[in-house]
């Protein structure tokens, strides 16, 4: 049994190995592992430091997740969701200074407490966030991956942000007129 304390994580000290141990927090970057005993119970605590890399849009994987990017919020929208009846999630496209964009999104349940931070138009640097694929058919720009703000996501205003302040790309007329069915991200970059 694991208990996620914010940053710590405790493991009863049931048969396992230190190998056991390692194998199960080799995805942080640095930990420092304490054994406690108490109650009865002997406990291995780990202590998670991860080290946040500034960084792009293009720089992030799905198991990449340590950068703190550097944004702008070109789109921002209130979302019914599918199926759900009276929730509503926050939508947003981010652009970065490479004018790399990507999707995002706030849970209702987080909404209230950052909607404040997220204003379209404004910079922003986040950081402790997830990441998860998006399917082609919801995609509104290429990048095949989703900015999911978490409880814990850190939000700084960004005033020497470099980047667009719109977010336009513009492509040829005849590029559009010349399409002879709907392919996947053909509107989004």
């Amino acid at each position: 049994m694991t208990v996620i304390i914010t940053q710590y994580s405790i493991i009863p000290n049931t048969n396992h190995t230190i190998r056991n141990i390692y194998s199960y927090f080799n995805n942080f970057d640095a930990a420092v592992f304490l054994f406690v005993t108490g109650c009865g119970y002997e406990y291995f605590v780990k202590h998670s430091v991860k080290t946040w890399y500034e960084g792009y849009i293009n720089d992030l994987s799905a198991v990449k997740d340590n950068i703190k990017l550097r944004v702008r919020i070109v789109r921002s929208w209130m979302q019914d969701v599918y199926g759900k009846q009276g929730i509503k999630n926050m939508e947003l496209v981010l652009m970065d200074e490479q004018s790399t964009k990507m999707q995002a999104t706030v849970r209702m349940a987080l909404v209230n407490g950052f909607k404040h931070k997220l204003e379209e138009g404004s910079a922003v640097t986040l950081s402790r966030y997830s990441l998860g694929e998006i399917q082609p058919k919801y995609r509104m720009v290429n990048k095949p991956l989703r900015l999911s703000f978490l409880s814990n996501t850190i939000i700084e205003p960004c005033p020497d942000f470099t980047g667009s302040v719109y977010g336009f790309d513009f492509i040829a007329f005849k590029t559009i007129t010349d399409l002879q069915q709907e392919e996947d991200g053909q509107f989004g970059t």
